[in-house]
């Protein structure tokens, strides 16, 4: 998850699931944003007697940046954003308990990332605006990636390939990234043999969690035709 609070050209602050996106040269060409709420303050407590009370001083509301699109999703050229930070927790906490509700059931899919061609293996999940959203059958408005791998074929054998799987992200410790759809171009269901290697891998890096995470993209597992 990317949920970064971003000051539009119009001086508007808007907070959403920020990502960027780049061409196949890896240059940033512009940015995606899922859910964008403009966030803003109303003061609870009159300037005068904020030495008087332990009150909290402001109150925290959002609102749709664009209440008329159908799909919360939007591209952002990059002149359109001045900046981009990340959120304070306890602002973080509040949007995320109203604006997003991932499905707790997920399949493991191979998914091809559009602008790397990177395929990814990981366990898939819809994420819908909110649980009301979910129920009334609305569209959702990204996917979910829970610990995704990517997938790279290391060397052919006489019984098949030996497989290669590296971690997507190996600089952070979440295992859960919500994508944009406009960023993925298929999705597919894995071989039998594959999903079990897959799950093996979970298995083993969970018995080797002190290990140094960036070692993880050197291990080869074979895998059968």
């Amino acid at each position: 998850m990317s949920i970064k609070i971003c000051v539009l050209s119009d001086g508007v602050r808007v907070i959403g699931d920020f990502y960027e996106v780049t061409s196949q040269f890896k240059k940033v060409v512009g940015y995606a944003i899922i859910h964008p709420q403009i966030i803003s303050m109303t003061r609870t407590v009159p300037s005068s007697m904020v030495k008087q009370t332990n009150e909290p001083q402001f109150n925290v509301q959002f609102s749709p940046w664009n209440p008329f699109a159908k799909n919360q999703f939007f591209r952002l050229n990059m002149d359109r954003v001045v900046s981009v930070s990340d959120v304070r927790e306890d602002i973080l906490t509040i949007y995320k308990e109203q604006f997003y509700v991932e499905e707790l059931s997920m399949t493991i899919q191979i998914v091809n990332m559009k602008y790397t061609g990177q395929l990814i293996i990981t366990d898939l999940a819809n994420v819908w605006e909110s649980e009301e959203a979910k129920q009334e059958e609305k569209p959702p408005v990204c996917l979910s990636f829970a610990k995704p791998y990517v997938l790279e074929i290391d060397s052919l054998t006489d019984e098949g390939y030996n497989l290669r799987m590296s971690k997507w992200n190996p600089y952070t410790d979440e295992a859960m990234f919500q994508v944009a759809f406009d960023l993925v171009t298929t999705i597919n269901n894995p071989k039998a043999a594959i999903i079990e290697a897959y799950n093996n891998r979970l298995t083993q890096d969970q018995a080797n969690q002190t290990e140094d995470s960036l070692k993880d993209g050197q291990e080869t597992i074979k895998n059968s035709k």
